[in-house]
């Protein structure tokens, strides 16, 4: 008896460790990384063109699923391969395939798309259509400009984005199809309530399951405090004590290494991410030592997604100095859910929750119903998130101005031209 891997946007009870096969359907067919499943335990998806109506085991191997399978459909055709970027320099993507490694470049549509904003180009975790023809051999110098045309990106199921740095309100996604993301942080150093609620209210957004890893807690003689902290700020979050000196905790982040399954690592820089990804790859990373106080140093410089032992897919990422909100209201609420049941009670739509008559806030807080750390907090992300908004509208505004004084030039241009 075969089991499928649960979703985690819609079964809040799934996991991973009860899910060790990665199985992936058609409507006739059901193919599995490591072996075949019996028809009658398919779904029933819809028949799609027969070409491409079974699933390739390296590519569920790489972390493609049913509905990423579904999404590329109307997307492939002859000359036409998938594959998995798996990383991203100055001269274009390294891609995965049932072929083995390729090069990838953008094309002058994609280039041009691209310049439109950050959240159109596309990213490490992607899906994308390339061409399917001979490109640069793997491990030859790529050049710029070398490699196969990237043609289209398969939407994304989920993604882990934030506002890229700088005064433009511009989406930046840090990774794509991501399953579970390790929210690494120290317990000493680094371990931060505010951060912790940020970097779940991303994951929420994004469709992403947050899991926070405490680490070097053999700094520390007492982890209560660590532990009630991250009770308080992350309620109903997985959370797992690790050490990488002394291994206590790691076997229990094994467990969640399902086949197939995309796992991001997220936190500030020399917290142990790296340490943590050589636990499970091939290839190992560079690490910093730490310094007295067992803060570490940047390590890791770009994102990139290894194979590990057990087949899952992992993705390091560099240290994240900042991390402002995208649009995240969704994901405010997942990772606000007693704040937020309080404002929906409020009897103004527009309730400041400062004092405002009837505000069903201001009467939790007086009755200890709810903590006030917590509801500045999620004042605070919400106001960044409006900001955020207005600068965006703002933006596009300013853009549609632009294009506008530019059609009117060419026009009056043209009737000169004509004589009128």
């Amino acid at each position: 008896m075969f089991r499928t891997v649960g979703d985690p946007r819609r079964d809040r009870r799934w996991n991973p460790a009860k899910s060790w096969t990665f199985v992936a359907t058609r409507d006739t067919f059901a193919m599995a990384v490591r072996a075949h499943v019996p028809r009658e335990h398919a779904p029933n998806y819809p028949r799609c063109n027969p070409v491409n109506d079974v699933m390739d085991p390296v590519l569920a191997s790489l972390g493609l699923d049913g509905a990423l399978f579904e999404a590329a459909q109307p997307l492939l055709g002859d000359g036409r391969i998938l594959a998995r970027i798996t990383n991203e320099d100055r001269l274009g993507f390294r891609l995965e395939s049932a072929r083995g490694e390729l090069r990838g470049v953008l094309t002058g549509k994609g280039r041009r798309a691209a310049a439109q904003g950050e959240a159109l180009r596309p990213a490490v975790g992607d899906w994308v259509v390339v061409e399917d023809r001979e490109g640069p051999k793997p491990g030859a110098t790529p050049l710029r400009g070398d490699g196969l045309a990237i043609l289209d990106v398969v939407p994304r199921r989920s993604k882990l984005s934030r506002k890229a740095a700088g005064r433009d309100a511009v989406e930046q996604v840090v990774g794509a199809n991501i399953d579970i993301a390790f929210l690494v942080t120290a317990v000493v150093g680094d371990l931060s309530a505010r951060r912790l609620e940020r970097y779940r209210t991303v994951c929420e957004e994004g469709s992403v399951r947050p899991i926070v890893v405490l680490t070097k807690i053999d700094l520390v003689a007492d982890t209560s405090e660590a532990v009630a902290l991250v009770e308080h700020a992350m309620p109903g979050v997985t959370y797992h004590l690790t050490s990488a000196v002394t291994g206590e905790g790691l076997d229990a982040l094994d467990a969640h290494l399902t086949p197939g399954l995309t796992i991001a690592l997220i936190g500030s820089s020399g917290v142990g991410k790296s340490t943590i990804a050589n636990r499970w790859i091939e290839e190992e990373q560079v690490t910093a030592e730490v310094d007295d106080v067992g803060r570490g140093r940047h390590a890791t410089t770009s994102r990139s997604i290894f194979r590990t032992r057990s087949g899952a897919l992992l993705m390091d990422t560099p240290g994240m100095r900042e991390l402002s909100l995208w649009e995240a209201e969704d994901g405010l609420a997942a990772t606000f859910p007693d704040v937020e049941g309080f404002a929906s009670q409020c009897r103004f739509r527009d309730c400041l929750h400062e004092g405002e008559p009837g505000c069903a806030v201001d009467e939790a807080l007086a009755r200890g119903d709810v903590a006030r750390d917590r509801v500045e907090s999620w004042k605070k992300l919400h106001d960044e998130i409006a900001a955020n908004e207005r600068s965006r509208d703002a933006r596009l505004a300013s853009d549609d101005r632009k294009k506008g004084r530019i059609l009117s030039r060419a026009a009056r241009a043209w009737l000169r031209q004509k004589g009128r």
